[in-house]
Order: structure tokens, then C-alpha cells, then sequence
């Protein structure tokens, strides 16, 4: 068990690291603002670390600093920390992440032969010419003359971070990079001092830890591995944990999971991988142990510090929320907003770190995402400041949580007898329940701010004349397209709204992909396989099922799917049914004969008719209603829309 602590701790203990005291036990692990320009921090960089570092945590390691040139992806949102005029922007983000009381760590990263699907300007280089499965060839062998260079590569940058005022560096030696190939036996084939396999790869970061000794002794040093799923199994990286100390002068080990494609966890990961063994990782190491992935709440923290946790990482929790470690603090989690592992745009980077569920990450200068509310007719306000919001979904919620926390009184209308709209829908699918999470912090905090929520009713235009103001969010409903009524089929939302029990006797499911590949199709087929259902089709029109889900989810998906029997087929659409046999016809004019007890067709989403609004009030339309899109339009527009009542 690690013995950087004779006690166990809570959250709020401080905590020391090479004679830097940390406020309390929780760090924001590595991520990247995507605020990077040819390798360049720019404005409004320093500004998204200054919002994290206020928000509480301790420690905030900035993500993803490139150490060597054949490293760099030609998309250039990568801090590139070899070059000399990268410090200017490293400064400003040290500064910041100071400026908000935490300790400023620059994590430091080579990528090996996986380049993260971008183009690179320079052929992938690995310890050996060993493929991975997320690249068509091999990468070229690094020669014995350039693992020198590569150590020098590290030292200087991590020189240059530690004088743009970081306190240290992180080696990041896990996700499959490249310090991790070292480390695997079966990427590191080497026969030198630098392989093959674990010991190669210790060798390798001791080299480095003790190079970067040698120009920066007092800087903080730790080391992020992998613990499953990646390269190392979890053998090898326990051993690895007892083997570093013994060569290399380390702070701390970051442990987390997953390679490349598993890494950043779904919504199908309903709790920190590593919390079953925290245990067994404090036992491999005497090193002060950071453990991350999946933290969201404050219990899920004190439960990895008690089984022997030093710290504890966060990262997509802190971006859906940067005042999540104030609020455990201060005994405030159910103000904590959400982050529901959706994985929709906090991995695209268009044109920067965004976040589903979070309106306030922007690109600059905007203080909040752009959204437009649909303003269907202005009023004078009579001076009685009172709203109503009609529908309860996360649009509506969004614009009744923003009035009521500035005291304004609201009520608000949810035709159905729950609140949560399409997300509550999609969270009645297996492995998606990050939505409920985000309807239980709504309904949460609507309650303690005392909103009334008038849930089964459509309320009348007299209804609605005493509100000043009226925001309409009445959302879209699924209908079955043109080959869906054909085929006498059910829409995807129907079938999550019955649940498994909808699915008795069905022994034969066809499941028809609306040919964008988006999550409704995909839950259709999971509630499937959850309900025992003996065989399941998909027919995926566009030629590839699930092919608009995020790539990380995707992955995760297939890896679900593995050995459930289910059948894909592509670029075949269904024209006719009779009984329980479905005539399925392909691109190329060739039918098939399916059977078929049930056939669930993902299909349009269509606005809801809007109700009858009063001619007195000043009425906005907002989410779905306008044009059914995503949770992010449907926040962003909620939020804009109670600012606008606000006059904000």
C-alpha cells in the first residue's frame, strides 16, 4: 500500500508532492482546451485554465504536449513544446492555473505509432514495426541513435515547461503512446538496452526521469500508465509500478484505463473502472498513487482514497462542471452538473473544447455557446417578472434552472408524467443512462429552488396570461418513415418507452438504421439483447451501422457486440412484410427474405405542434421544437433563452 499517507484521508486533506502542498485530494487530469493553433497556445487558452484551476481541485495537469517533431499531427491542436516560441502561451497557462490556487503540471507526450487518426507530417515511429489494429501499417523502428534523442527531447521540454512556471511534468506512458509500446511486450520487440518489453520500457522512462533530474532536480516528475485495457495487462503493469521507484526518481504514478479507442469511457461506464482495485494498485507501488477515470461524485473519491488512493483525477467532470470540487467541499453535490459520458463534443474540438451539457464553454469571445431561441412574438412585460416554460425537457429545464437560480418565480408545464423529454427516452436504453443523471440534477435542483413542475399538462392560452414571459419547449417526436409504415413497423422510441417487457415472445428483431448511424438504432438493438431476444438483424441503409456515434463510443459499442450473434447488413433497405417475413432489397436491386416478429425503424424527428400562447406575453421557442438536433443545441439554447428574460 502506498505510504506517502499514515491515515486515511478525505477529500478535503491536504496533500504534499516534492515540497508543493496541494489544497486538498483531487487533481484535473490531463485534457486539452483545443484553444491550439500550429502547435500554439491562443487566446482564451489560459482563460479555460484559469475556469478549472478556480474551480477547487488541487493539481491540473495540462494535457498532451508534443515533445518531438515526428510527433506532430498536421491539424497543429496539439502544444507543440519543442519549439521555443511555445513558451510564451505555456507561461500565460501556467499563470492561470496558479492565478486559481492549483499546482500547474505539464504533461508530457510522444505518439508513437498511434496518431490519433489525424494526418501526420512524418511516418509513425514505435519501438518495433508492430501494427496496431487502428492503423493499415506498421510504423518505422526507432534506430538505437535516435532513443538518445528522444530522451533529449523529453529534458528540454520538460526544461522549457518547468521555466514557463509549470511545477512539474508527467510522462505519459499509457492509452497505447509511445512510452507504453516501450512497455509491451508486444509492441517492443527491441533486443538493445531499451527492450524487449516491461524492462525496456522501464529502462527507457528512468533514462528520461533522470535526464529531466539533471536541469530541473525540484520539479514534480510522475508517470501516467494504464491499467486495463491497454497494451500492459494488469500483471505487468502492477509490475511495472514496483519497478519504476528502483530507477527513476518519480512523484507520482497517474493511473488510469483503456488504449486509444476505450480510454475516454461511455455512458456504458456506470462507475470508476479502477475503484475495484485501488487496492491492489496501492499495494504494487510506494509511490504516491493518483487514480482517474470516471470520478463524478464525492463518495466514488472517498471510497478510492480509504482503499489506499492518495489523489484522485478528474477530467470530462471537471469540464461539464469546473466547480465540482468546491461544491463537494462544500457539501453542495447536488449542484454539481453532470457530466453524462455522452462523448459528443468534448472529443471534437469544432472549433474547441465544448461540452454537451455545459452552455458555458465557448469558443472566444463568447461567454456562452452561441444559441438563437426562436422569438415568435415580443410583448411589453407588465412588470410581474413570472415565466412559464412549456415542456420538460433538457431545453426546457435549462431555461427554468437559469430564472430560477436568479430568484425569478417560474412554472413549468411537461405534457407527459415526467420530466426529461427525449433524454429520458434515450436513458431507457441499456448502457445510456448518463442521461438520467443529467434529468436527476434538473429535477434536483428545480425542487430545491422551489420551480413548480405541472407534470400531464398542456396548458391553455388563458392558462399561460398571467406569465410575462413564455418559453416554449415542447420538443419532437419520432415518426416512422416512408419504408417504416410499409413494413408495419415501430419506431426506436417506442420500443425503449416499453422497455424489455415490449419485447416478450419476440424471437426474430429487425432493427432498420435511419442511414445516419445514430444512437437510436444502436439502443434499439442493445434493448434487444437485453430482452434475451434469440435473433437480431440490423439494416444499416448507409453501408455501416453505428457510424455516427462518436469514435471512442463505437468502439466500446462493437466491443459489447462482440459474440451477442447479432447480424449487420449494409446498404439494404426493407420494402415489404408479410407475417413474420420482412423483404429487405439491396442498393444493386437484390432481395432478401428476413424473419421478423418485430421491425424497429429509427425515423425522423418531427417538432411537436406548439400550444396556443397568449398575445400579452413575449414568447421564445427553443430545442427541438425548432429543428430536432442535439442535448447540446437544446442546453444552449435553454440557457440563452432565460438570459434573454433576464436580459443578460
Amino acid at each position: 500500500m502506498s505510504q506517502a499517507h499514515t491515515q486515511v484521508p478525505d477529500l478535503a486533506t491536504p496533500f504534499t508532492v516534492r515540497g508543493r502542498r496541494l489544497r486538498n485530494r483531487m487533481v484535473a487530469t490531463a485534457h486539452a482546451s483545443g484553444l491550439i493553433s500550429d502547435g500554439l497556445a491562443q487566446d482564451g487558452d489560459a482563460d479555460y485554465w484559469t475556469r478549472v484551476a478556480g474551480g477547487g481541485v488541487a493539481m491540473v495537469v495540462s494535457g498532451a504536449t508534443i515533445v518531438s517533431a515526428e510527433s506532430t499531427v498536421r491539424t497543429g491542436n496539439l502544444v507543440v513544446a519543442y519549439r521555443g516560441e511555445a513558451k510564451y502561451g505555456l507561461a500565460k497557462r501556467a499563470q492561470a492555473i496558479r492565478a486559481g490556487g492549483a499546482v500547474p503540471i505539464s504533461q508530457l507526450i510522444h505518439l508513437g505509432r498511434e496518431t490519433l487518426g489525424a494526418e501526420s507530417w512524418y511516418a509513425p515511429a514505435a519501438p518495433s514495426a508492430v501494427r496496431t489494429s487502428r492503423s493499415p501499417s506498421p510504423p518505422r523502428v526507432l534506430t538505437g541513435k535516435e532513443i538518445p534523442r528522444l530522451i533529449d527531447d523529453f529534458q528540454r521540454c520538460a526544461a522549457s515547461c518547468v521555466e514557463a512556471g509549470f511545477e512539474g511534468v508527467e510522462l505519459h506512458a499509457a492509452h497505447g503512446y509511445l512510452l507504453e509500446q516501450f512497455l509491451s511486450r508486444d509492441a517492443n520487440e527491441r533486443h538493445d538496452r531499451y527492450g524487449p518489453g516491461p524492462l525496456g520500457g522501464i529502462k527507457l522512462i528512468s533514462d528520461i526521469v533522470q535526464s529531466i533530474r539533471e536541469t530541473t532536480p525540484n520539479a514534480i516528475v510522475g508517470v501516467r500508465l494504464s491499467a486495463i485495457e491497454s497494451l500492459l495487462s494488469f500483471e505487468d503493469v502492477c509490475r511495472v509500478m514496483e519497478q519504476l521507484p528502483a530507477g527513476a526518481d518519480i512523484d507520482y504514478l497517474n493511473m488510469a484505463v483503456g488504449d486509444r479507442g476505450r480510454y475516454v469511457a461511455d455512458m456504458a461506464t456506470s462507475s470508476p473502472p479502477l475503484l475495484p482495485v485501488v487496492e491492489q494498485l496501492a499495494d504494487a507501488t510506494a509511490l504516491p498513487l493518483l487514480v482517474s477515470q470516471s470520478f463524478r461524485t464525492d463518495e466514488d473519491i472517498n471510497t478510492a482514497l480509504s482503499q489506499g488512493a492518495d489523489l484522485v483525477g478528474m477530467c470530462r467532470t471537471v469540464i461539464a462542471d469546473p466547480e465540482a470540487p468546491k461544491k463537494f467541499l462544500a457539501g453542495r453535490a447536488r449542484e454539481v452538473r453532470p457530466c453524462t459520458n455522452c462523448n459528443e463534443d468534448c472529443r471534437l474540438f469544432t472549433p474547441c473544447l465544448l461540452c454537451s451539457v455545459n452552455p458555458h464553454l465557448a469558443p472566444p469571445p463568447h461567454r456562452r455557446r452561441p444559441a438563437a431561441p426562436l422569438l415568435l412574438q415580443t410583448a411589453r412585460p407588465r412588470g410581474q417578472g413570472s415565466v412559464s416554460v412549456v415542456g420538460g425537457g433538457p431545453a426546457g429545464l435549462e431555461a427554468a434552472l437559469v430564472l430560477a437560480e436568479e430568484g425569478r418565480p417560474v412554472v413549468l408545464y411537461e405534457e407527459t408524467d415526467r420530466l426529461g423529454g427525449q433524454i429520458a427516452t434515450a436513458g431507457d436504453a441499456p448502457h445510456r443512462m448518463g442521461w438520467r443523471r443529467l434529468i436527476g440534477y434538473y429535477t434536483g435542483r428545480l425542487d430545491d429552488l422551489g420551480v413548480s413542475a405541472r407534470l400531464g399538462r398542456v396548458p391553455s392560452a388563458q392558462e399561460l396570461e398571467e406569465f410575462d414571459d413564455v418559453i416554449v419547449a415542447v420538443g419532437a417526436e419520432e415518426t416512422l418513415s416512408e419504408y417504416g409504415n410499409e413494413v408495419d413497423a415501430v419506431t426506436c422510441s417506442a420500443a425503449l418507452e416499453k422497455g424489455a417487457e415490449g419485447m416478450a415472445g419476440v424471437d426474430e428483431l429487425v432493427v432498420v438504421d435511419d442511414g445516419f448511424g445514430w444512437w437510436p438504432a444502436v439502443s434499439a438493438v442493445e434493448l434487444g439483447i437485453a430482452a434475451g431476444v434469440r435473433g437480431i438483424t440490423v439494416l444499416a441503409p448507409s453501408g455501416a451501422f453505428a457510424a455516427g456515434i462518436p469514435a471512442e463510443s463505437r468502439t466500446q459499442l462493437l466491443h459489447r457486440l462482440h459474440g451477442t450473434g447479432v447480424a449487420i447488413h449494409g446498404f439494404l433497405l426493407p420494402i415489404g412484410r408479410n407475417g413474420r417475413e420482412l423483404t429487405a432489397r439491396s442498393l444493386t436491386g437484390v432481395e432478401t427474405t428476413l424473419g421478423a416478429d418485430l421491425v424497429v425503424v429509427a425515423g425522423p424527428r418531427v417538432p411537436r405542434k406548439i400550444p396556443p400562447v397568449p398575445e400579452g406575453a413575449r414568447v421564445q421557442m427553443i430545442g427541438d421544437c425548432v429543428s430536432a438536433r442535439k442535448v447540446a443545441h437544446a442546453v444552449s439554447e435553454g440557457r440563452e433563452a432565460g438570459c434573454r428574460v433576464l436580459g443578460a
